[in-house]
């Protein structure tokens, strides 16, 4: 799994909420079906969905489902802020070219596609609009999680880093996905990352990597 840093700094969201970020690593690309299929081997995590491509984000997994796969792995999900943060780079809400960098209704064909296909963001991270909505750990009320970015089904229009979609932990859907976060940055060298040995193996069978 690779990661890209992600700078500090301060924005002020669409409602007018002033949000100070820390530094942090976030997940280069969405959780591929290839990791989470490592984690299932190795957990025998009850999920019964079937996988499609190994390099497609892996979709159809809850909010508890993301949570259980970074504990294993020793991550964890972006805050809210933090997901908005790393999709905007510096720049605006929604960017200008957004069918260059997103897979959605106008350019998806009605289906998933593997990672990493379009252009990446300012700070290299990609599909963090499009392909597939992402969990993150921000809550709403006692009962409900945040997800954010949209998928290959919503219209480019809609697709902005302040856009969230709201439901329970533990609902699937077929466009849910998740990134991981890796913070602080001395994780890094933590006994709770996937073993290296492990780790490897998983990037030789990838493709993309």
């Amino acid at each position: 799994m690779l990661f890209i840093d992600i700078p500090s700094g301060q924005f002020v969201d669409n409602a007018d909420n002033s949000h100070k970020i820390q530094p942090f690593k976030l997940g280069k690309y969405p959780v591929t079906v290839a990791e989470w299929k490592e984690f299932l081997s190795a957990t025998k995590y009850d999920w019964k969905n079937t996988v499609s491509n190994i390099n497609n984000p892996v979709t159809n997994v809850s909010y508890n489902d993301a949570e259980a796969f970074c504990k294993w792995a020793g991550y964890r999900l972006p805050t809210g802020p933090e997901w908005e943060w790393a999709c905007r780079a510096g720049g605006p809400d929604q960017p200008n070219n957004i069918q260059e960098i997103a897979w959605c209704y106008e350019n998806s064909d009605n289906r998933i596609h593997p990672v990493g296909q379009k252009t990446p963001n300012a700070w290299g991270l990609y599909d963090m609009l499009g392909n597939c909505w992402e969990w993150t750990s921000e809550a709403v009320g006692s009962s409900s999680r945040v997800l954010r970015g949209g998928s290959w089904g919503n219209s480019a229009y809609y697709l902005r880093g302040s856009n969230r979609n709201v439901y329970v932990p533990a609902y699937r859907l077929d466009y849910y996905g998740f990134r991981c976060v890796v913070s602080p940055p001395e994780i890094l060298n933590s006994d709770l990352l996937i073993p290296r040995t492990r780790l490897q193996a998983m990037m030789q069978n990838l493709s993309l990597y």
